[in-house]
């Protein structure tokens, strides 16, 4: 998944590091989820999306509108959802 990540100072002088995950509109089977997605760097474009020293972002723009992994999805428990939860068979598809 896509992400930035900042090292600054606010107004007060206070060191701060802050980082997003990208997302983009949902394509193909992904709609049927949500209306949103996270934008995915295929391995073959990670040198273009960590390449910090040059000012052109062209390649970066590009990755941000082409991501189209295939994701595979299935139902799990309720369970899920629930932070205090842990364990593989949280993400063990339930029986229909």
């Amino acid at each position: 998944m896509a992400g930035i990540w900042e090292h600054w100072q606010d107004a007060e002088g206070n060191e701060i590091q802050s980082c997003a995950l990208l997302t983009t509109e949902a394509k193909g089977a992904m709609q049927e989820l949500h209306q949103r997605m996270p934008v995915y760097i295929a391995p073959r474009d990670y040198a273009a999306w960590l390449d910090c020293h040059s000012d052109k972002t062209d390649a970066a723009d590009r990755l941000l509108h082409e991501t189209a992994p295939e994701y595979q999805f299935y139902a799990v428990d309720i369970a899920v959802s629930n932070s205090r939860n842990e364990g593989a068979e949280l993400i063990k598809p339930i029986e229909k």
